[in-house]
């Protein structure tokens, strides 16, 4: 199962829900987003876990948006791989710090 849906991605992208065109694009995109996190993440030695962290489900939505937008805008699609990055590394350094607050 992805990390994220076609919905998330179209609205990062600012394309209506009911907006079809890129479907088969996004859907396309969708395993390739997922293994940027996963690659990212071993780096860490992190895995993602179930359910889904949200932060995650960004992040990949985010890879996602990146490669479709980048085949039109390479250079304006820049931006959705900077927060994707900022997104799963956020996560990465919050896994991998040891909680020291009180419960």
């Amino acid at each position: 199962m992805a990390y994220t849906t076609i919905a998330a991605v179209k609205k990062i992208l600012q394309i209506a829900e009911s907006d079809s065109s890129l479907d088969a694009e996004i859907t396309d995109a969708l395993p390739t987003g997922d293994a940027y996190v996963d690659n990212l993440l071993k780096a860490d030695g992190l895995v993602v876990p179930s359910p889904v962290p949200q932060s995650v489900s960004d992040a990949a939505a985010h890879f996602d948006a990146w490669m479709v937008r980048r085949r039109r805008d390479p250079t304006g699609a820049e931006a959705f791989y900077v927060e994707a990055t900022r997104l799963l590394e956020a996560y990465a350094k919050a896994e991998i710090e040891p909680y020291v607050g009180s419960a």
